[in-house]
């Protein structure tokens, strides 16, 4: 091979083949008759919050509640708990995002929503009315019924991404008094 070993792309070229020094003898590498490499063995299980976090951001590019669930072997429901402190609810995007990634940029803005969001689920005077569909004459009937329903006291309207708030939470918060919580059902006018 003389002066073609001090090349950098010496060891690309001498994959190609197998090269006894000895009898000076080539041979095709395997890589011309044969499959080298395997295909990626995704992982099915994770030992801990951490490693499925990793994992499913590995497999689906962002956090998956779902996919989580199936790797660490738990309910949906307790995904959440299992996370905490790795990663949280953006209450922007809704979507569930790394500590870091939540931590990083203008964190005075997303503090802000947090606290907004927050006070929203600790608030007496606020009522979430979750609506089948956001046309005007929708909302217009389940405010209607909503005033109705409390007497017309100051109530707080609220419209958020479905994923933030629900019933029972607003951005992953517990709502403090469930009993001004109005959800009218799909199909019917609300009372």
């Amino acid at each position: 091979m003389g002066g073609f070993r001090q090349d950098p792309d010496y060891v690309t070229v001498l994959a190609l083949e197998n090269y006894d020094d000895e009898t000076g003898h080539a041979a095709k590498a395997p890589i011309f008759s044969r499959r080298v490499n395997q295909p990626a063995q995704r992982q099915t299980y994770a030992e801990s919050p951490a490693e499925a976090i990793r994992i499913c951001l590995d497999t689906r590019g962002r956090l998956d509640l779902p996919v989580m669930a199936g790797l660490l072997g738990v309910p949906v429901e307790q995904v959440p708990a299992e996370i905490d402190g790795l990663a949280c609810l953006d209450p922007a995007s809704g979507d569930w995002v790394t500590a870091e990634e939540y931590l990083s940029g203008n964190v005075r803005d997303k503090l802000a929503a947090a606290r907004a969001c927050a006070w929203l689920a600790w608030s007496r005077f606020r009522v979430v009315i979750p609506v089948w569909d956001r046309t005007l004459p929708t909302l217009i009937a389940c405010l209607d019924a909503t005033l109705r329903r409390i007497g017309g006291v100051q109530a707080y309207a609220l419209t958020d991404n479905e994923k933030t708030v629900t019933v029972e939470h607003v951005a992953g918060v517990p709502v403090r008094h469930p009993e001004i919580v109005i959800a009218p059902t799909r199909g019917r006018n609300p009372p």
